[in-house]
């Protein structure tokens, strides 16, 4: 069974400094939920989230909203059970979401873009910067050795 203080550095890590999304404004939630949505993506068996549900699920602690809000007791149970009938994930994901391919130049050029971006932004580690620079490093001498390759 999994600790709920797991699960609660587990979100913090995600998302640091975010403590229960209090002061969030209109644009830092829709940033939060678009980059949940993209974590989730890319997660096993959450491939179908997509931002409509993030935002739901954001709205789930209102009077209004349908969905159950599970204790982190609840929400574990279902990952300590063992899984019936599944097919691998390995089998799965060729199944449901065959890879795309992306490539260099295209990876290159969304690395730049979100550094542009964090470095526009005052409250940004410099550690986030720095990793995201190094990547950036790695893609672009990837992109060099391709070409090199084909020419």
């Amino acid at each position: 069974m999994v600790k709920s203080s797991a699960i609660t550095k587990a979100w913090k890590k995600l998302f640091p400094g975010n403590e229960e999304n209090s002061g969030m404004n209109i644009d830092e939630g829709a940033i939060l939920a678009a980059n949940l949505a993209t974590v989730l993506q890319n997660t096993e068996d959450c491939e179908h989230v997509d931002l409509e549900n993030i935002d739901q699920w954001f709205d789930s602690r209102s009077n209004d909203s349908n969905c159950q809000v599970l204790t982190d007791s609840e929400g574990t149970e279902d990952q300590a059970k063992p899984a019936e009938h599944k097919p691998s994930s390995k089998t799965r994901k060729t199944e449901l979401n065959p890879e795309k391919h992306i490539s260099h130049k295209a990876a290159l050029e969304w690395t730049e873009n979100l550094l542009d971006y964090l470095e526009q932004q005052d409250d940004m580690l410099l550690s986030d910067k720095l990793v995201l620079r190094r990547l950036r490093t790695i893609i672009r001498r990837k992109q060099k050795i391709q070409n090199n390759k084909s020419h």
